[in-house]
């Protein structure tokens, strides 16, 4: 228990230290520390803090990470401006090259870019589950066929990718070519 306290509260400093960095009018505002970017950290876990967002710019320069956990958060999407909020076309040059399994389990996700599969070119696992993610038909059935307020995911660009967790997610139907 006082591991995981620690761990808790090791996690809140460096939230802490990102979001007071972002506001500090530091020379590189989408890095937390620029020493970071040498750290040959394999396995980040922020799991069970109450991230609203993460900023994935904010670990781009982790580049020998292949584990990021973030399960157990609040998190409600992964999108572009999830990323970086100026250009989204800087978004085709950002990746986390080293990244293979990402754990975003026991969040409130219902969207996640089709930019990931360039952020995460090598990713093979991706835990989804207890979300609200709903796997989008191929063509020709298309998007027309979910409501605005029921966003779809579209995993058929994440060419590399192995093992997909969406259990607990209240899908109802699948539909051809998910």
């Amino acid at each position: 228990v006082i591991e995981m306290a620690n761990s808790a509260s090791e996690a809140n400093h460096l939230y802490e230290d990102i979001t007071r960095s972002k506001h500090s009018g530091t020379e590189n505002e989408d890095s937390v520390y620029s020493d970071w970017q040498i750290m040959p950290l394999v396995h980040l876990d922020l799991s069970s803090n109450h991230f609203r967002s993460f900023p994935l710019t904010m670990v781009r320069d982790l580049q020998s990470m292949e584990i990021l956990n973030i399960s157990d958060n609040c998190l409600q999407n992964i999108s572009n401006n999830a990323f970086r909020k100026d250009s989204q076309l800087d978004l085709y040059n950002y990746s986390l090259p080293s990244l293979r399994h990402i754990n975003l389990k026991d969040n409130n996700i219902q969207y996640l870019s089709p930019i990931l599969s360039n952020t995460f070119p090598k990713i093979e696992t991706m835990t989804l589950q207890s979300n609200r993610v709903r796997p989008c038909p191929a063509e020709p059935f298309g998007i027309s066929d979910l409501t605005p307020d029921m966003p779809c995911v579209s995993f058929s660009n994440i060419r590399t990718l192995k093992h997909l967790d969406l259990q607990e997610n209240g899908i109802k139907i699948l539909l051809p070519g998910v």
